[in-house]
C-alpha cells in the first residue's frame, strides 16, 4: 500500500459507543461520559487489544489461557501480564463501567456491557463500510441501507480507493459488530496455508424485523456457504478473527436481500465480496417465487469471484419452492444449535415435501449420523451422492470419504481421510475422521499421532474442538491412559456446555465416567453415567439416555436378575438396525454375564456379538472380540485356541489395551508351560506396545508388572521382582491385591514368614473389593496357594470352599486345577492323605500335558513318602528337580534342594550349586517340610544316586 493511501486510511478513524463510553478505534482512546476525572484515556496496545476482543466476543466465556493466546499470539509471558490488562482496563473504563469485565473463578473473563455497542458514523461522516468507487455513488450506511438499496448490478470487480491496512482490520471488525450484532459463523483455526482461500460470510439482513425480506440473504448464506465449505481449499473464518491481524488475505462477503423499492412483488439478492483493495458487487432481482434462482445465480458468480480457479466447476441447481425456504431455515438452525432430535423430525417432514432438494437430504445424513443412526444416514448419503449432480470431483471424493466413514470399511476410510488430510492440512476436520478410522481399526496409537500433528489446535471452532477432545478420550482410554482420557473428556464436556450443546455433553460425560471408573478399580459409577443421562435427555435423545444408563447400572451396585435397562437398549437397537450399537450393547451384556460368573451366559453372548461384527465386516470389533474369546480360551485351559488366537491377533494391527491384554495372555501361557523367557519376551512386546501410544500411556503397562514379578521370581530374581510389584501395586485394586499376593509368597520363600503373612492379609482385606466374580476367584486361588505355604492351610481351605465348584461350574479349567491342587496340598497339611490324594488324582485328570505343575508333582512325592515308597519319591524327585533346572525355575530348584541330602549329586545338582543358588537368589526360606509325610530337614531323602534314576518315564 502506498503512502497516501495509507495516510487516507489511518484518518478514517470508526467509533463506537456503549452507554456513556466512546472508543476511538484509531486512536486507542475511551472517552468516557460519567464526569470521572480524566474522561479520555489512551491505552496501551495490549490493554486495548484486550478491549477489541471482548467488545468483539461479547458474553461469552474467555478463558485465561484463551486470552493469553490471541492477545499475546507468539509471546511467552507470564499470567500476571493479563491480570495487570484486565485491572488497567477496568481502570480505563472507569467507576460505572469496570463491573462490565465479569471474573469468573479459575476460568476466565466475560464482557457484559449493560448497554448496547453502537456504531458512530467517522468523522468524515462514512459510514463504517465505505461504498468503493464506481458503485453508482451510492453511499450504504448500514444495514437497512445495504438491504433496500439496489447498487450496480455489474458483477465486475471494482477496485477501491481506500482499503484500511491489516493492522487496522479489528477496528472493520468492530463495524460489523456494531452493524450485524451477534453472528452464527463456523469458528476455525488459524494456520498460515498459501493454498486456503480465508473467508467469512455475514448475513447483513441478521438484525432487520422483517423475517420476509431476511429469508433470501438466509438462504443465500446456507447455499454459498455450503458450496465454500465443500471446497477443501478454503477455510471459514468469524467475523471477530477476521478483524484480528493476518498474514492471509481473508475475503469478507456481505450478504443481503429484500424487497425492491416501490416493487412488493420483486425481490433482490446481492453479495459483496472484498478482499484487499479487491471488491466485488452481485445482484439479482426478480419476482419473490424465483428466490431459489435468484440465490443459486448469486452463489455462481459469488463463487467464481471468490474462486477464480473454479470458474468451470459444475455444481447443482439449488431447487426449492418459496414456501418451503422458511421449513428448510428452521431445519438448518436446529441442524447447527445441534439439536439432532429436532433436527431429524424436521429434516424428515422437508424432504417428504420437496424430495428433489438433495442439499436438505445430505444435511439430514449428517443429522442422522450425529445420532449414531448409521442404517438411515447411509440410505440417505447414498441417495445423496448417486443424485447431487453435477458436482466438482474434489467435492464427491469428500462425499465418498463421509460415507466410507459410515460404513464399516474403516481401514478404506482411514486411507481415504489420510488423503484428504494430507492434501488440505487447514482442515481439521479431515484428519479428526482419519484418526477416529484408525482408532475403529484398534489402531489407537496412530490415531492418536494424527490428532496430536492437527496444528494450533488449541484453535480449533467449537464443533471440531468438541470432537477432537471427545475422540482424544476415546482413544487415550483404550490406549490405557485413564487420567488422560478423564482430562480429554472434561475439556470436550466444558466446551459443550459453553456452547450449549447437550448432545455432545452427553457423549464427553459418557467418556468422563468411562474414565473415572476405570481409574477407580472399576467401583460404582452410576453417579458419573447417570449424569450423562441427564444430558442426553436434555437433548431429547431418550435412546442415548437409555444407552448411558444402561453401562452406568452395570458399573453400579451388583443387582440380582437381569439389569433393568440392559435389555430394552439391546431390543431397541435391533429393532433400530443400528447394528454398532446392537454390537455394543452385546458386548457390555457379556460383560454383566461375566461379572456375575454366568460364564455360559456370558459366552453366548460373545458368540452372539463375534457373529454379528463379522456379518458387519467390522475388523476392530472382531480383534476386539478375540481377546475377551482369548481370555476365555486361557481360562478354559485350551492352549490351541490360544495359540490360534494369538497368531490370528498378530496380524490384526490391535493397538492399545486390547492389545495389552492379549500380551498378558501370552505371557501367562508360557508360564503355566514353564516358559519363562517367553513370557517374558511376551511382556517386552506389550511395553512396547504402550510405549508407542505415548509417554503416558505407560501406565497402561503397569499390570503387565504383575505377571513380569511372578516370572522373575521363578527365574530367581528377587530384588527385580520387588520393583515390578510396586509398580502393579499402582495398577488399580485388582494390581494392589496381586502385588500383595506375590510378594506374600517372595517374603515366604526368603524366609522371613512375619513379612509373608502381612502381605496375605493385606490381599485378603482386598478381595471382596473385587466386583467381577472369575477374577475374584482367580485371586482367591492365588492368595490360598500363599497361605497354605505358610501355614495358614485352614484359612486358604475356606478360601476356596465356595471358589471350586464355581469354577468347576463355569468350565474354568485352568482355575480349578490350581483350586485341587492349593486343596491337596492343605490337606497333607492337615495330616488327611486320603483327600490330599483325591484331590491330586482329579487335578492330574484335568490338567494339560503341557502344563508345568510342580506344585502337583510336590504332592505326589509326598504321597508316596507317606506310603513309605521313598524310592518312587526320589526318582520323581531328580525328575522335578531336572525339569525345573532345564526350563531356568529357580524358585523350583530351592525347593527341591531342602528335600535332598547333601551329599546327593546328580548331574548339575550338587551341594556347591545348592549353595550358589540360595545366595545368588537368597531364597533361604525354600522349604517343602509343612507338607504332610516330609521328613525334617535333618532327615532328608537319600534319593538314589546316578542318572538311572534321574528321570520318570
Amino acid at each position: 500500500m502506498n503512502d497516501t493511501a495509507q495516510s487516507s486510511a489511518v484518518h478514517e478513524a470508526q467509533r463506537i459507543r456503549i452507554g456513556d463510553l466512546e472508543v476511538d478505534l484509531r486512536f486507542r482512546r475511551i472517552k468516557r461520559g460519567d464526569g470521572g476525572g480524566d474522561d479520555e484515556v489512551e491505552l496501551p496496545h495490549r490493554v486495548f487489544e484486550l478491549l477489541v476482543l471482548f467488545v468483539a466476543e461479547p458474553h461469552v466465556l474467555h478463558t485465561r489461557q484463551r486470552l493469553l493466546e490471541r492477545v499475546w499470539s507468539g509471546l511467552v509471558v507470564e499470567d500476571a501480564n493479563l491480570s495487570q490488562s484486565v485491572w488497567m482496563l477496568r481502570k480505563a473504563l472507569g467507576p460505572a463501567s469496570k463491573d462490565w469485565i465479569r471474573t469468573v473463578s479459575k476460568k476466565g473473563y466475560v464482557f457484559e456491557p449493560c448497554e448496547p455497542i453502537q456504531c458512530l458514523p467517522s468523522p468524515a461522516s462514512q459510514s463504517p463500510i465505505a461504498v468503493v468507487a464506481g458503485a453508482a455513488g451510492v453511499e450504504e450506511a448500514g444495514d437497512a441501507a445495504w438491504r433496500h438499496v439496489a447498487p450496480d448490478r455489474s458483477s465486475a470487480p471494482a477496485v477501491a480507493a481506500r482499503s484500511l491496512p491489516r493492522t487496522w482490520a479489528i477496528a472493520a471488525g468492530l463495524a460489523l459488530v456494531c452493524l450485524l450484532g451477534t453472528f452464527a459463523g463456523v469458528v476455525s483455526w488459524r494456520v498460515p496455508s498459501t493454498a486456503a482461500t480465508h473467508y467469512v460470510l455475514i448475513d447483513a439482513t441478521r438484525s432487520d424485523p422483517d423475517a420476509r425480506a431476511r429469508l433470501p440473504a438466509r438462504m443465500l448464506d446456507a447455499w454459498l456457504g455450503w458450496k465454500l465449505a465443500a471446497c477443501p481449499e478454503t477455510r471459514a473464518v468469524t467475523p471477530s478473527e477476521w478483524a484480528m491481524p493476518s498474514r492471509q488475505p481473508i475475503a469478507m462477503v456481505l450478504l443481503g436481500s429484500g424487497d425492491v423499492a416501490g416493487r412488493n412483488d420483486r425481490i433482490f439478492v446481492q453479495a459483496r465480496i472484498e478482499v484487499g483493495d479487491v471488491r466485488h458487487r452481485i445482484h439479482r432481482e426478480g419476482a419473490r417465487d424465483e428466490l431459489a434462482r435468484l440465490v443459486d445465480e448469486v452463489s455462481v458468480e459469488a463463487l467464481k469471484a471468490l474462486l477464480p480457479s473454479r470458474s468451470r466447476d459444475p455444481w447443482p441447481t439449488l431447487r426449492i419452492e418459496t414456501a418451503l425456504v422458511p421449513r428448510y431455515l428452521a431445519f438448518r438452525d436446529a441442524r447447527l444449535a445441534h439439536r439432532w432430535i429436532d433436527a431429524g423430525v424436521m429434516g424428515e417432514q422437508l424432504l417428504r415435501a420437496t424430495p428433489g432438494f438433495e442439499l436438505a437430504r445430505l444435511e439430514l445424513a449428517q443429522a442422522h449420523a450425529a445420532r449414531g443412526q448409521l442404517p438411515q444416514a447411509n440410505a440417505l448419503l447414498d441417495a445423496a451422492i448417486s443424485r447431487m449432480r453435477p458436482l466438482p470431483d474434489d467435492v464427491r471424493t469428500q462425499l465418498r470419504a463421509y460415507r466410507l466413514g459410515l460404513s464399516p470399511d474403516h481401514a478404506g476410510a482411514a486411507q481415504a481421510y489420510a488423503a484428504l488430510a494430507r492434501a488440505h492440512p487447514h482442515r481439521p476436520q479431515f484428519a479428526i475422521q482419519q484418526a477416529r478410522a484408525l482408532a475403529r481399526t484398534g489402531r489407537f496409537a496412530d490415531g492418536l499421532a494424527v490428532l496430536d500433528r492437527i496444528p494450533n489446535a488449541e484453535r480449533l471452532a467449537p464443533d471440531h474442538a468438541v470432537s477432537r477432545w471427545i475422540s482424544l478420550a476415546g482413544m487415550r482410554a483404550a490406549a490405557g491412559d485413564h487420567a488422560g482420557a478423564r482430562a480429554s473428556a472434561r475439556a470436550a464436556a466444558r466446551a459443550a456446555d459453553t456452547q450449549g450443546w447437550p448432545y455432545e455433553r452427553g457423549h464427553a460425560l459418557m467418556a468422563l465416567a468411562n474414565a473415572e471408573v476405570s481409574m477407580s478399580g472399576g467401583r460404582d459409577g452410576a453417579a458419573q453415567f447417570d449424569a450423562a443421562a441427564h444430558a442426553f435427555d436434555e437433548a431429547g435423545d431418550a435412546f442415548s439416555a437409555l444407552h448411558a444408563r444402561a453401562i452406568g447400572e452395570l458399573h453400579g451396585p451388583a443387582v440380582a436378575g437381569e439389569p433393568r435397562y440392559l435389555e430394552p437398549w439391546l431390543a431397541r437397537a435391533r429393532a433400530a438396525g443400528q447394528r454398532q450399537l446392537e454390537l455394543d450393547a452385546l458386548r457390555i451384556a457379556a460383560y454383566h454375564h461375566h461379572r456375575g460368573g454366568d460364564m455360559a451366559r456370558y459366552r453366548e453372548r460373545l458368540r452372539q456379538a463375534q457373529a454379528l461384527s463379522e456379518a458387519m465386516g467390522d475388523r476392530w470389533g472382531a480383534a476386539t472380540l478375540a481377546v475377551d474369546r482369548l481370555e476365555d480360551d486361557f481360562a478354559r485351559g485350551e492352549p490351541a485356541a490360544i495359540d490360534r488366537g494369538l497368531a490370528r491377533l498378530a496380524g490384526s494391527g490391535l493397538q492399545g489395551e486390547p492389545m495389552l491384554r492379549a500380551r498378558q495372555i501370552d505371557a501367562l501361557a508360557s508360564l503355566d508351560r514353564g516358559e519363562f523367557a517367553r513370557a517374558l519376551a511376551a511382556l517386552d512386546r506389550g511395553e512396547r506396545d504402550a510405549r508407542g501410544t505415548a509417554a503416558a500411556t505407560m501406565r497402561a503397562a503397569d499390570p503387565l508388572a504383575c505377571t513380569r514379578a511372578a516370572a522373575l521370581v521363578r527365574m530367581g530374581r528377587p530384588a527385580p521382582a520387588r520393583a515390578q510389584y510396586a509398580r502393579c501395586r499402582d495398577a488399580g485394586e485388582y494390581g494392589a491385591l496381586a502385588a500383595a499376593t506375590g510378594l506374600a509368597e517372595l517374603e515366604w520363600i526368603s524366609g522371613d514368614r512375619e513379612a509373608a503373612l502381612a502381605q496375605a492379609r493385606a490381599a485378603r482385606a482386598l478381595l471382596p473389593r473385587m466386583r467381577i466374580e472369575p477374577d475374584r476367584w482367580s485371586s482367591s486361588i492365588d492368595l490360598a496357594g500363599v497361605l497354605v505355604r505358610i501355614g495358614e492351610s485352614r484359612t486358604a481351605q475356606a478360601l476356596l470352599q465356595d471358589v471350586l465348584p464355581k469354577v468347576e461350574a463355569g468350565g474354568l479349567r485352568r482355575d480349578a486345577v490350581r483350586a485341587r491342587i492349593v486343596l491337596a496340598e492343605a490337606a497333607l497339611a492337615d495330616g488327611d492323605p486320603a483327600r490330599a490324594r483325591d484331590h491330586a488324582r482329579r487335578a492330574r485328570a484335568a490338567m494339560l500335558r503341557d502344563a508345568w505343575q510342580p506344585r502337583l508333582q510336590q504332592v505326589e512325592i509326598a504321597l508316596a513318602r507317606m506310603a513309605g515308597d521313598d524310592v518312587d519319591a526320589g526318582r520323581r524327585m531328580l525328575a522335578l528337580h531336572d525339569q525345573a533346572h532345564r526350563r531356568g525355575d529357580a524358585m523350583q530348584q530351592a525347593l527341591v534342594h531342602r528335600w535332598l541330602s547333601d551329599d546327593v549329586e546328580d548331574g548339575d545338582c550338587t551341594a556347591r550349586t545348592r549353595v550358589a543358588l540360595v545366595a545368588q537368589s537368597g531364597f533361604r526360606g525354600a522349604s517343602l517340610d509343612w507338607l504332610a509325610g516330609a521328613k525334617p530337614a535333618d532327615a532328608p531323602v537319600d534319593a538314589p544316586r546316578g542318572r538311572a534314576f534321574s528321570r520318570v518315564d
